[in-house]
């Protein structure tokens, strides 16, 4: 007779109470070396992922073997979701017990009995937080693995089981789409042409534990790309994108909260909301390159006033930043209200076709040429991914999301990047004619009439205004 521990599927349903569905009991009784598990939104992947887990974790404390889990993820924001998932799980009467110690700084850490150890790292830097522990290493348990390159699978986490004789699991969505890494891993696991190597498919509507009335509703909300990429689980070769994966992958995974004390020169740029979509705010550190996103939130459901207060607030905190707003219609009053509520510097820009053309010319630029970083933050790494150009009947090419997506975390991402200067120029001072007096850290604005307002900052802040020069 088996017993509850014998496998996941009879650990989840009589430790657990839970119940699964064929796709995931399929990847839970499987034991391939790598397994590759690619699902939709609520298929039951990370439920799959977190049951696996708990599981191995159990069995190796109540074996008291020496095991050690790494959770990892390209941030440590996301790896700790899946942790805290997994805790949850141990927190059942039967197993409650078995934890005997928890650690939340500076990573989470779960221990159960004396031999077993979860833990939570970042991929973040070349997957430097994960070097290093790979003695009793059994499961490294891998999720958003979209984001993660080839290199740093290969050059960083394979090697950590090289000696342990421990397993992979890569769980994601499609979104890296045909050609990535993440694809070739995927179709090697389906076809079976490498022995260590199982990939599964849990697509939304195979699972019967949702609303599947409203799974199908949501087909009508977006195109029909984003609906094969994100519910039924399809890499998409996504033809029309302006940012491909690749730049996208590279430039994403910084961890947002090791950039909270940073201080510097920043720029924010705005979308405020219109109807239905998200007003979204970015604040780009604008000095050093690679410049990084510090910042970035999602304003809707807020009136106009109450977005602009809480720009302001954030151009306070990052050292009276410099926003940059999307003016066009409603924004122009957007622009007056910054003003008024007493922000510095306000640069409104109006997206006709050429402008936002330009805009993400540069944008696009920028993450070809490594030069911004950003976290992997699914509602911006989304955006840019559905980010399309096409052309219209009259031969004009526009710019925007595919269907009825938004686009208005990429829009304030390229009003950070073009307030914070755009693409870096290889010019020297000397070569823009600038003034001997002007240090590096001091702004140039400019008017109608040619002469120059330079702005002086100390430590960050700008301070009073100090000469005119003509001649810009």
């Amino acid at each position: 007779m088996l017993r509850p521990l014998d496998n996941p599927v009879l650990f989840a349903t009589r430790v657990l109470g839970m119940q699964v569905h064929e796709g995931q009991a399929s990847f839970l009784l499987d034991a391939h070396p790598l397994r590759v598990l690619i699902g939709g939104r609520r298929a039951g992947k990370s439920q799959a992922l977190a049951i696996l887990i708990a599981w191995l974790a159990v069995v190796k404390a109540v074996q008291c073997m020496p095991f050690k889990i790494l959770v990892t993820a390209p941030t440590l924001d996301q790896a700790r979701v899946l942790l805290s998932y997994v805790r949850k799980l141990l927190s059942s009467p039967l197993l409650e017990k078995l934890v005997t110690r928890e650690v939340e700084s500076p990573f989470p850490e779960v221990q159960l009995g004396e031999t077993v150890t979860l833990m939570a790292r970042s991929l973040a830097d070349h997957g430097r937080h994960v070097r290093g522990h790979g003695r009793d290493l059994g499961l490294v348990a891998l999720d958003e693995g979209f984001l993660v390159s080839e290199e740093t699978i290969k050059e960083v986490l394979s090697p950590l089981l090289a000696d342990t004789g421990g397993s992979m699991v890569i769980a994601s969505t499609a979104t890296s789409g045909v050609g990535s890494y993440l694809h070739s891993l995927y179709e090697r696991g389906k076809e079976g042409t490498d022995a260590r190597v199982k990939s599964f498919l849990l697509r939304t509507l195979d699972n019967p534990f949702i609303d599947q009335d409203f799974v199908r509703s949501q087909k009508q909300e977006i195109s029909q790309e984003q609906w094969r990429v994100e519910w039924e689980g399809e890499f998409s070769s996504a033809a029309n994108s302006v940012f491909t994966w690749n730049d996208i992958s590279a430039c994403a995974g910084v961890d947002i909260e090791s950039n909270n004390d940073r201080r510097g020169r920043f720029t924010i740029g705005f979308d405020p909301a219109k109807l239905r979509d998200r007003s979204a705010v970015i604040v780009l550190e604008s000095l050093a390159i690679p410049r990084q996103v510090v910042h970035l939130e999602d304003l809707h459901g807020r009136d106009y006033t109450r977005q602009v207060e809480a720009v302001t607030t954030l151009s306070r905190r990052y050292f009276n930043a410099k926003v940059v707003v999307d003016a066009t219609g409603a924004g122009q009053v957007v622009t007056d209200l910054l003003r008024a509520s007493g922000v510095c510097i306000v640069e409104p820009i109006v997206f006709t076709a050429t402008r936002k053309a330009e805009l993400v010319t540069s944008l696009a630029i920028a993450l070809e040429k490594r030069e911004i970083r950003f976290p992997a933050d699914r509602r911006l790494l989304d955006e840019l991914r559905f980010f399309e150009a096409r052309r219209m009947p009259n031969r004009a090419i526009k710019y925007e999301a595919t269907g009825q997506g938004h686009d208005d975390f990429v829009s304030a991402l390229a009003l950070a990047w073009a307030g914070a200067g755009g693409v870096m120029k290889d010019q020297s001072f000397a070569a823009l004619n600038m003034p001997p007096f002007l240090r590096s850290s001091d702004v140039l604005m400019t008017d109608a009439t040619g002469w120059a307002r330079v702005i002086s900052f100390e430590d960050g802040f700008p301070q009073a205004a100090w000469s005119d020069w003509p001649g810009f």
